[in-house]
């Protein structure tokens, strides 16, 4: 694997494929709609990667991602829009005021907002359901102990290695990562990481 720093460096070969990965999709199709978020992402997580995004995808790269992170995408979008909505109503609390109840209630709303943003995904990227069978839970529960990815970022990574390609990315789990692909990140913690264990992309001089 190398690492490539984001504020530097991107892709340059739209031959290639980008895999991006469930934070990037919020980033580029969801945050920008919400007016209230108890949990806002940093500064340099929604201008650098929307932005990256938005040159990628005006310059014809094939971007990819997994069925496993749409589905991803609308479980985060349902726990943003239900923690904002009791910050706003400070009536109501979670222990009497639930998930359950707070969907029933508002579900006209939730659904066109999760409607609206897949269908914008679908759009513009393309969303991969390869099919995975119990062997690759034994694969991932191999590497349980020694790595911080979870599964969603294990098939990430496999979808990745498997086609020679790239990954846009903040997450810093990626790091543990076997695979042989480019990672291109924003993230400072990825980037030093990445140069202490000589995997940074340095140019020539």
């Amino acid at each position: 694997m190398q690492v490539f720093d984001l504020n530097k460096n991107i892709p340059t070969n739209n031959s290639c494929c980008i895999w991006i990965d469930t934070n990037i999709l919020l980033w580029f199709f969801y945050y920008p709609t919400v007016t209230i978020n108890i949990n806002k992402p940093k500064h340099y997580q929604m201008s650098i990667y929307p932005k990256i995004l938005a040159s990628l995808i005006n310059e014809n790269y094939r971007i990819f991602t997994t069925v496993y992170n749409v589905s991803e995408v609308i479980s985060v979008i349902e726990k943003i829009e239900y923690d904002n909505y009791l910050a706003k109503d400070t009536t109501k609390k979670k222990g009497s005021y639930n998930f359950k109840r707070f969907k029933r209630d508002n579900i006209d709303d939730l659904h066109n907002k999760i409607k609206g943003v897949l269908f914008q995904i679908k759009s513009l990227i393309i969303i991969d359901n390869s099919g995975f069978n119990f062997a690759d839970f034994r694969k991932y529960l191999s590497i349980y102990a020694d790595t911080k990815m979870n599964f969603f970022d294990y098939i990430l990574s496999r979808m990745a290695d498997d086609n020679c390609d790239c990954l846009i990315t903040d997450d810093y789990d990626f790091l543990d990562t076997k695979y042989q692909f480019n990672v291109y990140t924003a993230n400072n913690k990825f980037i030093q990481e990445a140069a202490k264990n000589n995997l940074l992309y340095v140019p020539s001089t």
